[in-house]
C-alpha cells in the first residue's frame, strides 16, 4: 500500500510546494516561456522550416528551467540565493541532451509500431511503453540536475516497482492539471466574451496558458525531485 501511494503523495507535496513558492517559480519560468514564444514566432515566419531546430532548442530551454527548479525544490542553499536564478552549463546540456535522445527514440519506436500494428493495438502498446519509460526516466532527470550518481539498475528496479503508483499519479494529475486549467480557460473566455473583444480573448487565453504551463511543469519537476529524494535518497550536493 505504501508503494501504491508513493507517487500521489509526492505529487500532492509538489503541488503544495509550488503554490507556496509561486513567486520563485514564475521568476524562473517567465524568461523560458518568453524565449519559447520567440522560437514559435520565428517558426511561423519561416513557414515551419525552423521546426526541427526549434524543438531541439526548446529541449535545452526547458532543461534550463527544470534544472533550476529541481535544485530549488531540494536544496535549501539554492532557495536562499539572490540574483538571477537560471544558468546554462554542463548540467543543463546533459539534461537537454537526454530529452532530445528520448524524444528521438520515442518517435522512431512509435513510428515503427504504427507501421506494423493496427491503430488500436499501437496506441495501447505506446501507452504502456510511455508508462514504463516515464517511471524509469523520472529518476534520471533529477539525478542529472542534482549531480547525483546515475545508477541505471537501481532506477529501473525502483521505477518498475512503482508502475501502479504512477498510474494512480496520472489519475491524480488529471484532477490537479486538466480540470483547473480547463475551468480557468472557460472563465477567461467567458469574461472576454462579455466585452466582445477578440484581442482580450487572445490576451486572457495567453495569460492562462502561461500560468498553466509554468505551474504544471513546476509540479512535475518537483514531483520527480521528491520521488528521487524519497525513493533513491539524496547524497550531499557540492557547489549548489
Amino acid at each position: 500500500m505504501e508503494n501504491l501511494l508513493t507517487v500521489p503523495k509526492a505529487m500532492i507535496a509538489a503541488t503544495v510546494f509550488v503554490v507556496q513558492n509561486a513567486g520563485a517559480c514564475f521568476m524562473r519560468g517567465l524568461p523560458v516561456v518568453v524565449a519559447m514564444g520567440v522560437l514559435a514566432y520565428i517558426n511561423v515566419l519561416t513557414n515551419g522550416s525552423f521546426a526541427i531546430a526549434g524543438q531541439a532548442i526548446e529541449s535545452f530551454l526547458y532543461a534550463i528551467f527544470a534544472v533550476a527548479w529541481h535544485r530549488y525544490s531540494l536544496l535549501p542553499e539554492v532557495r536562499e540565493k539572490r540574483g538571477f536564478a537560471l544558468s546554462f552549463g554542463l548540467r543543463e546540456i546533459k539534461f537537454g541532451a537526454l530529452i532530445v535522445v528520448v524524444s528521438l527514440i520515442g518517435y522512431v519506436v512509435t513510428s515503427a509500431l504504427v507501421a506494423v500494428l493496427p491503430d488500436e493495438a499501437a496506441i495501447v502498446v505506446v501507452l504502456i511503453l510511455v508508462l514504463v519509460a516515464s517511471s524509469i526516466l523520472v529518476f534520471f532527470y533529477p539525478a542529472i540536475a542534482l549531480e547525483q550518481p546515475i545508477d541505471g539498475g537501481l532506477f529501473v528496479q525502483e521505477g518498475l516497482t512503482l508502475i501502479f503508483s504512477f498510474i494512480l499519479g496520472g489519475l491524480l494529475a488529471m484532477l490537479i492539471f486538466i480540470l483547473p486549467v480547463g475551468a480557468a480557460a472557460l472563465i477567461a473566455f467567458g469574461i472576454a466574451s462579455m466585452f466582445g473583444a477578440v484581442t482580450m480573448v487572445a490576451i486572457l487565453v495567453g495569460v492562462v496558458n502561461f500560468i498553466a504551463w509554468v505551474i504544471i511543469i513546476a509540479i512535475m519537476v518537483s514531483t520527480a525531485s521528491f520521488l528521487y529524494r524519497d525513493v533513491i535518497g539524496l547524497k550531499e550536493v557540492h557547489g549548489a
